[in-house]
């Protein structure tokens, strides 16, 4: 099952996102579909859960290897239980009933020595059974936990990311682009990290490097978002092109009619590879749903919804 991520709700204008009374975004479940109801998230609160949920899945690991830890015991001595749950409930009575038989047995009898080894098989073969049994059982569960620690990973990563980029005052005054086109185009270059304090934040790297962007006002500090992003973009081979005021969309390229005529596989102007504002406002001017399209084949909503 594919789960879709939360999507911010905008408002009316679609140029800010809507938040709570507490001043939290406002998200909703796309999964619910239509009638889906927004709520309130609070991304740094998720994040504290997912030590917990880790802290569970340590827990099942540890448990399942405890009684792998006892089934070695039995198989060492050649015991192994039934495969099935209706078996080891016939192999259970079967125990329970040659324990009584032993317990019932006068001085001097003896029990053959094919009845002992058919007891000893039955009982190994129902030890096993129920060893397996809750080996899978466990085995699902940790599975299923990873996935929704991994889920509420990406989720949580998207929304703090997104929420830097839809809230930046940099992008807003001096790139050439909206919020969307900002966050595709140099999404790479942050991540979610703890720092000593146990706080989350959003951390830049150059993308040329792998280098963290450390603060230029703040000798030794990391960056905060905006002044990271705008030291990013000053290494950037086309931040002329990116930053307001460039003349990205003036002259010295090819006329409108030629932008209109790009693949949408291939020189796509939205493309992170082929980032070219030119050309983006050249063909958003000459044919505007082909450069939805093609916006949107580079993972870009140029009119959300």
């Amino acid at each position: 099952m594919v789960i879709m991520p939360l999507q911010f709700v905008k408002t009316e204008d679609g140029s800010a996102i809507k938040v709570s009374e507490k001043g939290l975004p406002l998200v909703m479940d796309p999964d619910k579909g239509e009638n889906a109801e927004p709520f309130a998230i609070d991304a740094l609160h998720l994040y504290t859960q997912v030590p917990a949920l880790r802290s569970e899945a340590k827990n099942h690991r540890e448990e399942k290897e405890k009684y792998q830890a006892r089934l070695s015991k039995l198989v060492d001595v050649g015991l192994e239980l039934p495969d099935d749950d209706s078996a080891l409930e016939e192999f259970a009575k079967s125990v329970a009933g040659a324990v009584e038989t032993v317990k019932n047995l006068k001085d001097g009898e003896l029990i053959k020595a094919g009845e002992v080894d058919t007891i000893k098989r039955q009982a190994a073969e129902a030890k096993q059974k129920e060893l397996d049994s809750q080996k899978k059982s466990y085995t699902e569960k940790i599975d299923s936990l990873a996935k929704e620690v991994e889920s509420r990973d990406k989720t949580i990563y998207d929304l703090l990311v997104a929420n830097n980029f839809n809230t930046s005052k940099f992008v807003r005054e001096e790139l050439a682009m909206n919020s969307k086109v900002a966050l595709a185009y140099f999404n790479d270059c942050f991540k979610v990290e703890t720092g000593e304090d146990g706080k989350r934040r959003v951390v830049g790297y150059y993308p040329d490097n792998g280098e963290r962007v450390y603060s230029r006002e703040r000798t030794g500090e990391f960056a905060d978002f905006d002044e990271a992003l705008s030291l990013i973009v000053e290494k950037d081979p086309a931040r002329d092109e990116l930053l307001r005021g460039s003349g990205a969309s003036g002259g010295g390229a090819s006329g409108a009619g030629g932008a209109g005529g790009e693949s949408g596989t291939k020189d796509n102007p939205f493309a992170k590879e082929t980032f070219n504002l030119t050309k983006q406002a050249q063909l958003m001017q000459a044919n505007p749903d082909r450069a939805a399209m093609m916006a949107r084949a580079a993972g870009v909503e140029l009119y959300p919804k």
